[in-house]
């Protein structure tokens, strides 16, 4: 066309770029979550710990955009770590299997209450409630049980 060229701008601001969220996630359904955020302009940061494997195959899908932070929960330099982030953050995304985060002293009642203003995520194979809320799985387990895989 005959359209005068115009310069980008410099940066466009995206939705979510003044949203802060923690990311406690593994394998691929809560990660995708915090990638999805990511791209929409959150800043995220997940926390990961140096004795958890990592799965660099699931992380080069699942989690790029992050930032990435290792604090170890067994200790109380780590906690107090915690604490600070989730103070100045917006949005948790968990997707442990129960009980977990709660060993350490973050369960979900516990962040709420110090923390009333986040948003919490959990995300769950088979939901918090019911008869299989204990059950873990992964997709794969979500298809079979909801027929989806027949």
């Amino acid at each position: 066309g005959r359209a005068r060229p115009r310069p980008l701008p410099e940066r466009a601001a995206r939705p979510l770029s003044d949203v802060i969220v923690v990311d406690f996630s593994h394998v691929i359904a809560s990660p995708v979550v915090g990638r999805t955020l990511a791209d929409h302009g959150a800043t995220v940061i997940k926390v990961v710990s140096q004795d958890r494997p990592r799965r660099e195959l699931f992380d080069a899908e699942a989690n790029h955009g992050k930032n990435t932070l290792t604090v170890e929960l067994t200790t109380p330099e780590g906690r107090r770590r915690l604490w600070s982030l989730l103070e100045s953050a917006d949005v948790v995304v968990e997707g442990f299997s129960r009980g977990v985060m709660a060993r350490y002293g973050f369960s979900q009642d516990t962040v709420m209450s110090r923390c009333p203003h986040l948003v919490y995520l959990k995300v769950s194979c088979f939901g918090h409630v019911g008869p299989l809320s204990h059950g873990k799985g992964f997709q794969q387990n979500a298809n079979f049980a909801t027929g989806v895989a027949s």
